[in-house]
This record gives C-alpha cells, sequence and structure tokens, in this order.
C-alpha cells in the first residue's frame, strides 16, 4: 500500500527472524479457533524478505550530510507547522528556529546530549520536540535496549559525525511508544541503557571483522564476538552499511507472562543508513524493537504469517508477500504508529477479557517503563484542512565538484520530484525525498533547486533552495596514471585522470591531449565531465612512444587554485618476431626460413625475408636472395655455393615489427 510504502522508508529487507517461532502453519485464511491454537509451540521458521518500495536503493551508503540535511528539513517543516497552527494542541516546544538553507540542524550539530529532552525534532506529526526518556534506576539494571553503532574494520568509522543522527533517531523510537501509549491513555518509554548524567540513551560504538555486515547472521556473529551477549539486552543495531533496511528477532510466544520474548534471551535488531532516519510515516527502528519485544503472534486477531498485521493504517501492518490483503480500518494519522486498534499486540488499558488482557501484550514488556501520559494528549491531525506542505534544507553554498546533500520533507505521504536550473549539477536519483547536487568544477554562480511534492490526493506543492557555487580558496589536483609503462605497438593502454582535494573526490572538467615530440599537442579527449567519483578513463593505442598531459578547469569564483598540467609517457616498441634458419643439403642446396610472433608463437605470412650469404674466412655478408613467407611463416631459397659459406635470413621489420636476424647455417661446397 501506498503509505505503508513510504512509511518504511526502503524496507528492503524488512528480515523478520522468526528466531524461536514463526509456526510454519500460519495461514492467510486461519480460522478464529486456528488462531487460539497458534500459542507457544516453538519452531524456527525462514527468513522473511520484503519487496524494496519504488524509488528506494538501500545499497547506495547516505553520507553524514544527507542525513543532516533531512533532519534539517524536518525541523524547518515543524516550524512552518508551528507557525501555521490556528487552533488547537501546539505541541510540544519546537525551539530555535532552523533555517531551511542550513546544511546541518543545528539541533543536532554537537554530539554532547545536553539536558533532558533529546536535540532535534520529532518525526511524528502530533510532536515537535521528543519526548524525555525515562530515568529510573542506574541506567544499566535489569531488562534493557542497548543501542549499537557497527561499522567494519575496513569501512570509515563515522561515529562521531553520525552520533547526533542516531540518537535523534533513538529519540523517535521513544516518541512513537510515548504517543502510541497516549491513545488509551497510557505513558510508556524504552527501558535504555542510559548515562545516569544525563538520562541520555548510550550509544556504543562497535566495530566487527570486515565483510560481517554482509547479513543478519555474520552481524550478530561479530557483536557477539565483541561481548554484546547478554540475555537481558535487546540490542538494536545501527549498521553503518547499504544491505538491507531492516531486520529483527521475533519469538512467537503469546503467554502472558513467563514470555520468551520479556527477558532470558538475547536479541537482536538491525537498521541499515538508508533507513536510520524515520519519515512521516513511522521508524523503522521502532518497527524491528517491536518485533524483539514481541509483536505480531501469530495468535492475534490481524496478525500475518510473517509477524505483521493486515489492519492499516499501523506501523506493523503492511502487504509483506504473506498473502494478507490489506484492510484500511484506521485513519492515516496512525500509521506511524502501534497498534491502531489496540487489539493485537499492544495497548496499555485493554479491556478485560480481551485479546491482550489475556495473551501476550507488549504494552507490558519489562523492557519498557511505565511513565506518567503525556501531559498534552498529541494532536492526530496538526493541521487539519490545509494543503500539504513541503519544506528543503542543505547548505547555503557549495564549491562546484563537490557534493551537497538536499532533502525534502512534507507534512503528507506523497511522491517527490527535483529539477535544477543547471542540468548538469545533477547526480543520482531526483525522484526520492534527497538529492546529491554536484557541479562540474567549471559552474559558477547559483544553482536553483526545485522540489515538488504531490500527495496521494494528488495535490502538489514546490519549495525551492538556492545554493551560491562559491567557495574559499583551496587546492585542487589532477593527476594522471597508466595502466602500464611500456607497450608494444597498437596494445591498450588505460588513462586514467583523477580531480580532488585532499582525499575527496572533485567532479572535475577536464581535457587530455597526446604528442609524440612534446611540441605539438592533439586533443584526445574533453573538454568533460569525470563525473561525481571524480575519475576520467580513457583507452587509448599508441603506435609509437607518447606523452599524454591532463588539465581541469575551474570556475575562477569557486575559490579553487588551479593545479597545473601533468604529463605521463608510455614507451611503445615494436612487437618482437623469430626468425629460424636450416639448410638441406643436395643440387642445388635449399635454405629455409620461418619466421613466427615471439608473443604468441603465430607464423607471420606475407613478410619478405631476404637471404645472406657469407664466404668461409671471410667478414662480409651478402644479399643473394629474397622470399615471402607462406601462410606458415616459411620462405625458401634454392642456392649452389662453388666454395664452403655460411646462410642466413633477415627480415628488415615494419613499423609495427621489430628487425630480426636468424641464425647461420653452414654449407659445403
Amino acid at each position: 500500500m501506498p503509505v505503508r510504502l513510504q512509511i518504511r522508508a526502503a524496507a528492503t529487507l524488512c528480515l523478520v527472524g522468526l528466531v524461536l517461532g514463526l509456526l510454519g502453519s500460519l495461514g492467510a485464511t486461519a480460522s478464529a479457533d486456528q488462531r487460539r491454537d497458534w500459542s507457544t509451540t516453538a519452531r524456527l521458521a525462514p527468513d522473511h524478505v520484503d519487496p524494496a518500495p519504488p524509488g528506494v536503493d538501500v545499497k547506495r551508503k547516505l553520507r553524514t550530510d544527507e542525513m543532516l540535511a533531512r533532519a534539517a528539513a524536518r525541523r524547518e517543516l515543524k516550524l512552518r507547522a508551528k507557525q501555521g497552527r490556528t487552533g488547537g494542541h501546539a505541541g510540544h516546544d519546537l525551539g530555535a528556529h532552523a533555517p531551511a538553507d542550513a546544511a546541518h540542524d543545528p539541533a543536532l550539530s554537537t554530539a554532547a546530549a545536553v539536558g533532558p529532552t533529546p536535540a532535534g525534532v520529532s518525526a511524528l506529526s502530533s510532536l515537535t520536540s521528543h519526548v524525555a526518556p525515562a530515568c529510573s534506576g542506574t541506567g544499566s539494571d535489569g531488562n534493557r535496549v542497548q543501542v549499537l553503532y557497527v561499522v567494519e574494520a575496513d569501512d570509515p568509522n563515522r561515529f562521531t559525525s553520525v552520533l547526533p543522527i542516531l540518537r535523534d533517531e533513538v529519540a523517535n523510537v521513544d516518541d512513537t511508544f510515548a504517543v502510541s501509549a497516549a491513545t488509551d491513555g497510557g505513558g510508556l518509554r524504552v527501558r535504555w541503557v542510559f548515562d545516569p548524567a544525563t538520562c541520555q540513551p548510550i550509544i556504543t560504538p562497535v566495530t566487527v571483522r570486515a565483510g560481517e555486515l554482509a547479513s543478519f547472521g555474520t552481524m550478530i556473529a561479530g557483536v557477539q564476538r565483541m561481548g554484546h551477549t547478554a540475555t537481558n539486552r535487546k540490542y538494536l543495531m545501527f549498521a553503518d552499511a547499504a544491505v538491507l533496511c531492516g531486520v529483527g528477532h521475533l519469538i512467537l510466544d503469546d503467554r502472558p507472562t513467563g514470555n520468551a520474548s520479556d527477558g532470558g534471551n538475547a536479541l537482536y535488531a538491525r537498521v541499515d543508513t538508508g533507513c536510520w532516519q524515520a519519515s512521516s510515516g513511522g521508524s523503522v527502528a521502532a518497527h524491528e524493537l517491536m518485533h524483539n519485544l514481541g509483536g505480531i503472534q501469530g495468535s492475534a486477531s490481524h496478525s500475518t504469517p510473517y509477524g505483521h498485521c493486515d489492519d492499516d493504517n499501523d506501523l506493523m501492518c503492511y502487504a509483506d508477500g504473506s498473502g494478507v490483503p490489506m484492510r484500511q480500518v484506521c485513519p492515516t494519522a496512525s500509521e506511524p504508529l502501534f497498534d491502531c486498534g489496540q487489539d493485537d499486540y499492544f495497548a496499555t488499558d485493554p479491556a478485560p477479557g480481551s485479546y491482550l488482557a489475556t495473551r501476550w501484550n507488549t504494552a507490558r514488556s519489562s523492557f519498557l517503563e511505565t511513565v506518567a501520559p503525556l501531559a498534552d494528549e498529541p494532536d492526530p491531525d496538526p493541521l487539519p484542512g490545509n494543503p500539504p506542505t513541503v519544506a528543503v534544507a542543505g547548505p547555503a553554498s557549495v564549491r562546484p565538484g563537490l557534493p551537497a546533500g538536499l532533502a525534502a520533507a512534507g507534512s503528507t505521504a506523497g511522491s517527490y520530484v527535483w529539477r535544477l536550473d543547471k542540468p548538469a549539477c545533477l547526480t543520482g536519483v531526483a525522484s526520492t525525498a534527497t538529492l546529491t547536487v554536484q557541479c562540474p568544477s567549471y559552474e559558477s554562480g547559483v544553482v536553483r533547486a526545485t522540489v515538488t511534492l504531490t500527495a496521494e490526493d494528488g495535490r502538489s506543492v514546490t519549495a525551492v533552495h538556492e545554493m551560491a557555487l562559491t567557495g574559499t580558496t583551496t587546492p585542487l589536483y589532477v593527476s594522471l596514471s597508466r595502466s602500464v609503462s611500456t607497450r608494444y605497438v597498437g596494445q591498450q593502454v588505460t588513462l586514467t585522470t583523477r580531480v580532488g582535494t585532499g582525499t575527496q573526490p572533485v567532479r572535475g572538467w577536464i581535457q587530455v591531449w597526446s604528442s609524440t615530440d612534446r611540441r605539438t599537442w592533439t586533443s584526445i579527449a574533453g573538454p568533460g565531465d569525470t563525473g561525481a567519483d571524480g575519475v576520467h578513463v580513457l583507452n587509448v593505442r599508441p603506435r609509437r612512444t607518447t606523452y599524454y598531459q591532463a588539465a581541469v578547469a575551474a570556475a575562477t569564483t569557486a575559490g579553487w587554485a588551479r593545479p597545473a598540467n601533468v604529463t605521463t609517457p608510455v614507451r611503445v616498441t615494436r612487437w618482437p618476431v623469430r626468425l629460424a634458419a636450416q639448410a638441406r643439403s643436395g643440387r642445388p642446396d635449399v635454405v629455409t626460413g620461418r619466421l613466427t610472433s615471439a608473443t604468441s608463437g603465430a607464423a607471420m605470412a606475407g613478410r619478405r625475408l631476404v637471404l645472406q650469404r657469407r664466404l668461409y674466412g671471410a667478414s662480409t655478408w651478402r644479399n643473394v636472395g629474397t622470399a615471402v613467407t607462406g601462410q606458415r611463416g616459411y620462405a625458401s631459397e634454392r642456392v649452389q655455393p662453388r666454395r664452403r659459406a655460411y646462410f642466413r635470413w633477415v627480415y628488415a621489420g615494419s613499423p609495427t615489427f621489430a628487425r630480426a636476424t636468424s641464425g647461420q647455417v653452414f654449407l659445403r661446397y
């Protein structure tokens, strides 16, 4: 369904690892009596793989600036919503306004957690700032959820730079539980492992071996090897990887007490970079954590065989490939929240005798903390009846050649389309909520980005963001490398031009020339674009020793210190050949030569050979005949020497093949 696809924000692989259960007999058309029998039998079911939503590429690892731009756009949208609200609940205080042209959300600009309320703004439309986390106990006692940042040893460790983003998303998880609990008068927070000095959840960096983030199973093995195996923990793991969207262990056990999901088993949930940040439709991290808490049991009235539900709109309900059709039961505003009917897996005040009063209810989990309900009931629709709005955020300026992340946030679910007034600056996909702008190094002035949000009801709205193409003076480098330094005539050589600054690639505007004398130069490539990776590859086949030169162009207003041209030579030699000679005595005698390639051994046909003679006791060689090689590379000449003599064949060579002389053969008179 469209809203669920929007919410899942690329739930490409919501691999629900059903660790001790998901009964193989679950069916889409089970009766109520059958569902009552789906209880505590523990059987391992295969992982469930969900299809990727349209326009989502979970295989691309998001840059830090892109994620910060997303947070800034969400903050800008919240500000507009608050300013445009004419009545009703005003939500929690937003605080200082983050301008839409900010590259980074000021609220997330520091890794330090300050104060009882997390920095950033909530992804939920009914809140502005995040709710305060629970702060009971020592921060490590009892059953708790431990948050991990996991990176492979051979990848850059971004822990410090992404920590504010992860804290913001952990707070979105708490928001989801808080607002979901408030719908029936309850108050809940996640029992995080937290810092007693600040009450903020602790996010622990973990480095695993190269390749261990390739799958959920190998990732678990990696973090377990690093000591994260406590049976009173559920591990919410943010993987710095681009493999999947979300995955979470689920134990199928619907006993109301002594439940296997409620401690005694170390359970794990994973979210990759493309799904680290909640959208307007909900938090993937909250969805996966709910699986760890035991949602959704197969005996629930509206469950699917894959641990989800069918009575949408609901954070845990979507068409998961099980064949269970979705039913639009709850309002759209319920999409980012848990259990819209409070009858399947989460209710703080279930009716006596109801399913959640007599079976497993995740709201009773000891991994959640009971707190006072929200002081103000969340507004399910902060802008009732208003048209959709969209905010866009990104840097106010960017140096041409370097990437800049833009992000749009809309007040409603829908599709996004971006347009740039400088089309050459567009890289990647232009139909998602984020966009990478990277102009070639020669561009100047201002680039204007327009994003259009089209809501599901057909209404559309646009927003514009402008970036100045400029920067302070910074050195730019260009390099030119060859695949080999020496080649035979006509063999391929790969020339690679790279443009960058420091260790960062720059989208350069380059040109490549060639010369055989270093005086006269001929353009062989460009002017052209290296692409976003700053690399231009050119294959050449020089026929003589050649010098190649590369240069990069940059706008004078860009601040680039343009480098000198770079030159590299490729030495070319002629292909070597082998020439053999043999003689056969007779009347007349016959001298035979054979010409073959020295590299492949292939016969060389159609080549002119010269037969030379040197008389016995003399030192001078004289030409005595010529012959052309046949298909097998042989040439023969009849001779009748009147005194003892030596004979040899000579191949004069060509522009492609080297000169060769055979060994000498001796004939008696």
